[in-house]
């Protein structure tokens, strides 16, 4: 019996700490601060004009032109590429560059359409290398600012919003330098070459004198015989940073 009674003033004991707590837990909800509603985002029509450097089917170095409009819509993506073969690639690239340019605008890329254009004059063009400067036109765009012709880019674009490199950036460079740009932004570790020095020593051996060659390699600046200022971006952020920044400084070669 005794038992009995301790068993029973436990379990009432449990109880009574079980109901405080769900009281208490009930009234700090109550007293909570109201969570602010979130602004609604504002999606205008708006279209941006970017240079974008590219090489040929020669490797000659180019100067393409992409129109970037951005409307409010249900996430359609329209790619119209004249005269280039290569356009699965940029069809994919568009896509990876929408969703990045979302994520870092903070809003769900199902709520615009967006409608690329891209006219260069050559046959072949590198596909992936217009990602990064697809995913800054879309940001400019829904920022509602137009792009600095003085600055281009080059740069693939991935889902992490990491810009990958890129082959013929001197070429892209110098076409850049061509069209009047004084920043050329390119993806991390290439705004330097690598370039092979031939080096000939002799020894004289008495009357014999004995050459050998051997050929150094060493990193370059790419910017150096341009006269033109490259600077490096790993991600879309770090891209974006320094095209608000030169644009507010008003972009010194």
């Amino acid at each position: 019996m005794r038992r009995n009674e301790i068993r029973m003033k436990r379990n009432d004991f449990i109880f009574i700490v079980a109901a405080i707590f769900l009281v208490g837990a009930i009234l700090g909800i109550s007293f909570m601060p109201a969570r602010p509603a979130e602004e609604p985002v504002e999606i205008s029509e708006y279209s941006v004009v970017v240079g974008i450097p590219a090489v040929d089917a020669e490797n000659n170095g180019v100067i393409g032109t992409l129109f970037t409009t951005v409307k409010p819509g249900t996430g359609r993506i329209l790619v119209n590429v004249d005269n280039i073969l290569s356009q699965i690639d940029t069809q994919f690239s568009s896509r990876t560059a929408v969703k990045v340019a979302a994520d870092y605008m903070k809003l769900d890329s199902g709520m615009i359409d967006v409608i690329f254009t891209l006219k260069v004059n050559a046959t072949i063009i590198e596909g992936p290398s217009a990602g990064s400067a697809m995913a800054a036109s879309v940001i400019l765009a829904l920022s509602g600012s137009q792009a600095d012709s003085r600055i281009m880019m080059t740069g693939t674009i991935e889902d992490s919003g990491a810009i990958g490199s890129v082959g013929a950036i001197e070429e892209k460079a110098m076409a850049a330098k061509a069209a009047g740009a004084e920043i050329f932004i390119v993806p991390s570790g290439q705004s330097e070459d690598t370039i092979s020095r031939r080096e000939r020593e002799c020894t004289e051996y008495g009357s014999v004198t004995v050459c050998s060659v051997r050929y150094v390699r060493e990193k370059v600046s790419v910017s150096g015989p341009l006269n033109m200022t490259i600077v490096e971006a790993g991600t879309i952020e770090e891209l974006m940073e320094l095209y608000y920044g030169m644009r507010e400084d008003g972009v010194t070669g």
